[in-house]
């Protein structure tokens, strides 16, 4: 029997999260924005196999992923058969601010 499939679903503050970074990068240089954008998206769709890679964190029953090669996190819960995409993080900014 094939494992079931975890359904992804981002919020819309980690939408917005990620098209503001994304904006932000591309004033000065379009190819690295888009570059951070595709990681964190493949960041992201590999949570699908493996939902609990990222360290888990003492607030909300969520779990934090270390995008690799660019300064982001994500914050993500699993909950059932959804990962839920909670914020996308600039490593020098505040969660809690």
């Amino acid at each position: 029997m094939a494992a079931q499939r975890l359904i992804l679903e981002w919020s819309r503050q980690a939408e917005a999260d990620l098209e503001e970074a994304v904006a932000y990068i591309a004033r000065d240089n379009v190819s690295a924005a888009i570059a951070v954008e595709e990681r964190v998206i493949d960041a992201v769709q590999g949570l699908e196999r493996f939902p609990m890679k990222g360290r888990a964190r003492a607030t909300r029953n969520a779990r934090e992923l270390v995008v690799s090669a660019t300064p982001f996190v994500v914050i993500y819960r699993v909950a059932g058969d959804r990962i839920e995409i909670m914020r996308v993080w600039h490593t020098s900014r505040d969660p809690l601010a």
